[in-house]
């Protein structure tokens, strides 16, 4: 009988956590391991773990215990993801066989006899988490076309840039060169690694040839792309816009510093109507708060990019992401992070409460605002997400019959 491996299904952590996920999962399958759907049957099981924020590492624990009642004796549990390197005792202490971080992944390679097959560039829906809660709302936009009912022009715009198990993901680097005071991933993820862009381009060019259109560049913080090997992000967008053909690319995300450094080479390449969407979280529209979270740049530099942005490639969709209820925000400064919302063209905004990770700078900074009013702030946040974004400030018209990002470019133009 063959050994058998159970993979743990968990919404918790990025895409690129998950890519990684997925490549651990490809090295035991390809040294002949059979992949089951039943944790009670299998001899490994694998779990991955996420350590944004507390809420979701305690669910991760909830969940490494689930399988372990679940499964039979003799039975080896393998965890990885980010909490390996953030809280490798809180395993220790669980019982977990063996844990290890994506970066550092001989333990696992040793224990198995394995070898670590090349990044994957496709993830299945249960790896992409909670991208999920959004892509439904394709297939009915998509629906709603074919039976020409008229709808809102915007919505096929906002719904259409989501990760989806059709993308193709390419990694471009690992790692991240910023200190930003909340981050917790900064310990697991290590510093920068950029691929080369030649390695890249090959995986692109190939891709292509197989028919792949819908491209994503990954990375836990891609605007430092090559910064330690001599290039940047705009030379390798160059390189893959020189392509033919009718791909589109996303950009996850991006600090806003890199854009704003070099906003003119952005807004020539981002220009190109086969640049979908980029996310830049801007995390704050507040001055004295982005300076306690160490972002490295201003709420008006921040405006001025993004409309910068908008202006050179109103094809780009634009998404951001924002914390409400950072220790010492006052209620007027989290008022300037909801005219964020409110004032600059996003077509998809997460907003996100503040919670404090142990050994980061901003959990040793007081007073912390009650758990309270960051749920009344991140209520009003979302209240301003729907009225902003998804109700488009009430602007309704017109309505199309079909998906206008399939007919002319200019169709993409916010309206």
């Amino acid at each position: 009988m063959g050994k058998k491996l159970y993979v743990h299904g968990s919404v918790d952590g990025c895409v690129e956590s998950f890519l990684d996920f997925s490549r651990s999962r490809d090295a035991m399958v390809a040294a002949g391991w059979e992949v089951t759907g039943s944790v009670e049957e299998a001899d490994v099981v694998m779990v991955n773990t996420c350590v944004v924020g507390k809420v979701v590492e305690d669910r991760c624990v909830d969940e490494i215990e689930k399988v372990k009642q679940a499964m039979k004796p003799g039975a080896e549990l393998v965890v990885t993801g980010c909490m390996p390197a953030y809280n490798k005792e809180k395993l220790d202490a669980m019982g977990v066989d063996l844990s290890f971080a994506p970066t550092k992944p001989q333990a696992f390679l040793d224990r198995f006899d394995l070898e670590l097959p090349p990044e994957p560039v496709e993830l299945e829906k249960p790896f992409l988490g909670p991208y999920n809660i959004f892509n439904w709302v394709a297939p009915v936009l998509a629906a709603a076309g074919r039976y020409r009912i008229p709808l809102p022009e915007y919505l096929f715009r906002r719904f259409s840039m989501v990760e989806s198990d059709d993308m193709t993901f390419l990694r471009i680097n690992r790692g991240c060169r910023e200190s930003c005071s909340y981050c917790a991933t900064k310990f697991t993820i290590g510093k920068l690694t950029s691929n080369r862009p030649e390695q890249i381009l090959a995986r692109f060019d190939a891709a292509l040839a197989e028919g792949k259109r819908n491209f994503a560049l990954c990375g836990e913080e891609t605007g430092s792309y090559g910064f330690d090997i001599g290039t940047d992000l705009p030379f390798l967008l160059e390189g893959m816009l020189e392509r033919k053909g009718d791909f589109l690319l996303n950009i996850r995300q991006h600090h806003p510093r890199y854009l704003v450094d070099k906003l003119d080479r952005y807004c020539k390449v981002l220009s190109d109507p086969r640049v979908k969407s980029i996310t830049i979280p801007l995390q704050s529209g507040s001055d004295r708060i982005l300076s306690l979270m160490k972002r490295r740049h201003t709420a008006a530099e921040a405006r001025d990019m993004v409309l910068a942005i908008h202006r050179a490639a109103p094809q780009v969709m634009l998404r951001t992401h924002l914390i409400a209820g950072f220790p010492t925000e006052t209620r007027e400064e989290f008022r300037q992070t909801l005219s964020v919302i409110r004032d600059l063209p996003w077509d998809m905004v997460l907003v996100y409460p503040f919670t404090s990770r142990p050994k980061t700078a901003a959990d040793r900074i007081e007073p912390k605002i009650p758990q309270s009013e960051i749920n009344r702030r991140i209520g009003l946040a979302y209240a301003h997400v729907v009225y902003a974004v998804y109700l488009n400030r009430f602007k309704l018209w017109p309505l199309v019959r079909q998906d206008p990002m399939r007919s002319s470019p200019a169709a993409r133009d916010r309206s």
